[in-house]
């Protein structure tokens, strides 16, 4: 089990920098399914059942996807 890093006096939760870069990998991918007209994106969104002409811009993709993390931005 992991060791909680949540700080309640301060609101923080520390991650290390392998699981920052992890989540840092998966919000790009969701930020290129949710934005790119490349046709592996539009297939995946098709495997997914995502609207097949849904697009959204790279802030709305941004944000959906840190809502997904509980991000309060992105990883940097």
């Amino acid at each position: 089990m992991r060791t909680n890093t949540y700080n309640a006096t301060t609101g923080v939760i520390t991650i290390s920098q392998n699981r920052a870069l992890a989540i840092a990998e998966t919000q790009r991918h969701y930020i290129d399914l949710y934005t790119s007209n490349k046709q592996e994106y539009q297939q995946l969104r098709e495997d997914y059942a995502f609207p097949i002409k849904m697009i959204l811009d790279k802030e709305k993709a941004r944000k959906l996807s840190a809502f997904f993390f509980g991000q309060h931005g992105s990883v940097n």
